[in-house]
């Protein structure tokens, strides 16, 4: 079956075998006119391709670059005897995509919508100058506002304490999206949505970044920029495997915060510290 997708405004074309894409997905389900910037097919098998040329990372995925005249990166995941039971293959700017898999692989749907989707998604997006960026993003006032922190800090918390005072939307609460188009910071929400499964699809302009901290006492100030490299960038989804692409993201993460206000909260989980983010942040028009 063919399904059409657009995740913050990338539109994906994709030949699916079957009902293996969640609901998660589906609701940015949008029968598009034009040329897709994806192209993702998904196809059972018995039989996968042995990896070639360089083996760059063994984590939960292994990840192979190689000398491929269609497809540059290979990542796949074997089972306990060495039998791989999926894999995706892509070319270079992650515009044409593979997944194959066994069908008697039980958690392929998790794998395929949970972990490789998303894979394809972050990587695409460098090519229209975005980035993924681990954090919890609401609305407040027709403007985004994201709360990042590594992961245990509190992000989900602050965004239900905004959600209790202005009963404002959370957009995405794990991992929403940044481009900037037409010089402007525009945050989206996507389907990866970590536990909480938050999300909506929906767009609106980046006021800003709030850095969490767990503190004894509410404190805010502005970042200045040793904090926001050592804090905020290592929240954003690099590919440290290339390094044009990593210049790329660099420009990428130059170019948002330009355009937005970075503030530290070392906070309580109370509604104070809430106030104090609101008076700082979106008093300033």
């Amino acid at each position: 079956m063919t399904i059409k997708l657009v995740i913050a405004d990338i539109k994906w074309y994709c030949i699916v075998p079957g009902l293996l894409f969640n609901d998660a997905l589906l609701c940015f389900a949008n029968d598009f006119s034009g040329k897709e910037d994806i192209k993702l097919e998904i196809r059972y098998t018995d039989y996968f391709d042995t990896p070639t040329g360089v083996s760059i990372t063994n984590d939960i995925l292994e990840w192979y670059i190689q000398n491929n005249e269609i497809y540059k990166y290979h990542l796949l995941k074997r089972d306990d005897s060495d039998t791989i039971f999926i894999s995706l293959k892509t070319n270079e700017s992650w515009s044409d995509v593979l997944i194959e898999v066994r069908q008697d692989y039980p958690y392929a749907i998790d794998m395929i919508n949970i972990l490789l989707t998303e894979i394809v998604f972050r990587n695409r997006l460098l090519f229209h100058d975005g980035l993924v960026i681990h954090s919890s993003a609401i609305e407040f006032e027709g403007n985004a506002i994201v709360f990042t922190a590594p992961s245990g800090t509190g992000k989900t918390t602050h965004a239900r304490l905004w959600q209790e005072k202005y009963k404002v939307p959370v957009i995405n609460d794990d991992h929403p999206a940044v481009r900037i188009i037409d010089e402007k910071p525009i945050l989206y929400g996507t389907p990866w949505a970590g536990e909480t499964k938050k999300f909506i699809d929906k767009s609106c302009i980046l006021k800003g970044v709030v850095i969490l901290e767990q503190g004894a006492q509410n404190q805010i100030w502005k970042a200045d920029k040793n904090e926001i490299v050592k804090e905020f960038l290592p929240r954003c989804f690099l590919p440290y495997y290339d390094k044009n692409l990593m210049h790329k993201s660099f420009r990428i993460f130059s170019d948002i915060i330009s355009n937005i206000e970075v503030y530290k909260l070392k906070c309580k989980p109370d509604q104070e510290s809430v106030q104090l983010v609101q008076s700082h942040l979106c008093s300033n028009k």
